[in-house]
């Protein structure tokens, strides 16, 4: 945190849940308590560090567990973390992952995201809304991003191109029209560059700055 604000740096995000959000989760019962333990031990490195948002997932969907006992335990489980986020200040931000690297995980899709933030209803629960994933899982990132942007619902825009995962502009994905809704629906958070590089990162960094129209 020292050598940050000494360079006039932020940290944007931490990984909130790490393999427990990947595996058990919330999904699996009798699991809550080592998912909220992990949560807290990353909202304290977020409180020494300065990080805003702890990207979050809430585990794979179990073919042994009803699905509604699942989808009950998520809900209780993220309003219970979203309790833990809000005394320390920061955002869970639950990342919706994509159905084709990830099929097992449980929230594949914006609006899967969407309907869970909605029925957990707390104010530091909110969605990571990363485009290289959505973009494979469902497309129409224009009218998702305005419906989470309108219900305040979009916490945090993570971006990497289709396919590869590499930065903006070397794929499928129309980085200057993104960039340019986020700032007319009046986006203010961070951007995170969440993928690889064809070049190098000096270099996808000044090109996601030009995309952007910030340069």
């Amino acid at each position: 945190r020292r050598n940050a604000d000494k360079h006039g740096m932020r940290c944007s995000s931490l990984a909130g849940t790490g393999r427990v959000g990947l595996t058990t989760g919330l999904t699996d019962t009798g699991k809550e308590k080592v998912y909220l333990d992990f949560f807290t031990t990353a909202v304290n490195a977020a409180k020494v560090l300065g990080a805003q948002n702890l990207v979050s997932f809430v585990g794979k969907r179990l073919d042994t567990i009803p699905w509604e006992t699942q989808y009950e335990q998520i809900i209780s489980g993220l309003r219970k973390a979203g309790d833990i986020a809000g005394e320390a200040g920061v955002y869970l931000t639950l990342e919706p992952l994509n159905r084709i690297s990830h099929s097992d995980m449980t929230v594949l899709t914006s609006q899967e995201g969407f309907k869970i933030l909605r029925d957990v209803d707390h104010p530091h629960v909110k969605l990571d809304f990363d485009i290289f994933h959505l973009q494979q899982s469902e497309g129409n990132l224009t009218r998702n991003l305005r419906e989470g942007m309108k219900d305040g619902l979009i916490q945090y825009v993570e971006v990497g191109d289709v396919p590869g995962r590499f930065e903006p502009g070397t794929g499928e994905i129309n980085y200057p029209h993104i960039f340019a809704e986020l700032r007319r629906l009046g986006y203010d958070g961070f951007i995170g560059m969440e993928h690889f590089t064809q070049t190098s990162f000096p270099s996808a960094f000044a090109q996601v700055k030009r995309l952007a129209g910030i340069e």
